[in-house]
């Protein structure tokens, strides 16, 4: 199970703080990563810059992953390189290394896209992929 996110009240007073920041304003963001990535990036969409942000993750399980197929963002316990289903169009996700703070989430995609369709791996292969990742 998935930590809750950042609730509404909380986003919601982080907007109103926000609006009402004069320029060189210092916010500390701590929390879950999933928390913590989410109200960062409402922060920069609402005109702050980095250096104004100062992050404190307290922990990195959950994770969203972002589907450029769909752009539903899928909230997941798993690490970078599984594969995870999406939660929107529901096709297999490997979750990538990228991080995009403007979306709060790693990228996902479509697993086995690689593979032209009705293609096999030749044997052997697969278990050389398996031992490099």
């Amino acid at each position: 199970m998935v930590a809750e996110e950042a609730d509404r009240f909380a986003i919601g007073r982080l907007d109103e703080y926000i609006t009402s920041a004069a320029v060189g304003i210092r916010i500390l963001l701590a929390g879950p990563q999933v928390d913590v990535q989410r109200a960062s990036a409402l922060a920069l969409e609402s005109g702050l810059v980095g250096e104004e942000l100062i992050l404190a993750v307290t922990s990195d399980r959950a994770k969203r992953v972002f589907c450029p197929h769909c752009k539903a963002r899928t909230a997941t316990l798993q690490g970078i390189g599984a594969i995870v289903p999406c939660s929107g169009c529901g096709r297999n996700l490997e979750i990538y290394h990228h991080f995009s703070r403007r979306t709060a989430s790693y990228l996902g995609f479509m697993a086995g896209a690689e593979e032209p369709a009705g293609r096999t791996t030749p044997a052997g292969v697969g278990r050389i992929l398996e031992a490099i990742r």
